[in-house]
């Protein structure tokens, strides 16, 4: 076999880091909301884009993910746990803002305000659950 100029290696990406911390879901989730606070600002002083890209390092950019869009005039949010949808209800993950994009920032500041306070505790514990349930699968699966 020729050469290769890198070294294989047998290395998992830590894609919870927050967890590594030992931070409760409900910490985990206000340090989301945090994130999607600073996101909201700093789109704001952008000019309001319709992609917000920021730095990725290494002089690239990314695209940030908002959890915020427009339709037909009004402010809607697509609330999440992690990467996926919060269930708030009945399935229901998103939340109508208002028809100011202000509306957003107040959502967002109650979400966070209000993160280890029912019924918001309630549903980041529920997906936190479903959540470890499916990485316990996940892991299960690869010990086959």
């Amino acid at each position: 076999m020729a050469k290769l100029p890198f070294e294989i290696v047998d290395v998992k990406r830590n894609v919870q880091q927050s967890r590594a911390t030992n931070k409760s879901p409900v910490e985990r989730f206000a340090d989301q909301v945090q994130q999607q606070i600073d996101t909201y600002n700093n789109w704001v002083v952008a000019g309001m884009p319709d992609k917000l890209l920021v730095d990725g390092g290494e002089g690239k950019s990314k695209a940030v993910r908002m959890w915020w869009f427009q339709q037909g005039g009004v402010w809607f949010m697509s609330v999440k746990y992690g990467i996926a949808a919060l269930d708030m209800g009945n399935g229901k993950s998103n939340v109508k803002c208002g028809e100011k994009h202000e509306d957003v920032l107040a959502v967002l500041s109650w979400l966070k305000d209000n993160a280890d306070k029912e019924p918001v505790k309630g549903w980041v514990d529920a997906a936190d659950a479903i959540a470890s349930k499916r990485t316990r699968k996940r892991k299960e699966a690869k010990a086959e």
